[in-house]
């Protein structure tokens, strides 16, 4: 099974999955020095502009519930990234959360 860790390290070198060095540095981050510069950096219009509407969904399901995730998935798909590009605060995707 791939840990969080390891899908961080994917994104953060595609295509060199096996790469132990970045790995290694990942895991040796303190875990909430590294979420808080996550949070602090993250480009939430940006990612919201470059995923599939269902991704939009499920992180408006997990920030603001079910309720608000059915509404977005009714949406037109600009709309729901301009919906979730404004709303959601504070939020990072899981690939790039620490265990």
């Amino acid at each position: 099974m791939t840990t969080r860790s390891e899908h961080l390290a994917s994104a953060l070198h595609p295509g060199k999955e096996n790469d132990r060095g970045i790995l290694a540095l990942v895991e040796a981050l303190p875990k909430l020095e590294f979420e808080t510069a996550m949070l602090e950096q993250f480009d939430a219009a940006d990612y919201f502009a470059s995923v599939g509407k269902e991704l939009i969904v499920q992180a408006v399901r997990e920030t603001m519930g079910k309720d608000h995730a059915a509404k977005v998935a009714k949406m037109k798909a600009s709309e729901a990234r301009d919906f979730a590009a404004k709303n959601i605060k504070g939020w990072v995707p899981p690939q790039l959360r620490l265990e």
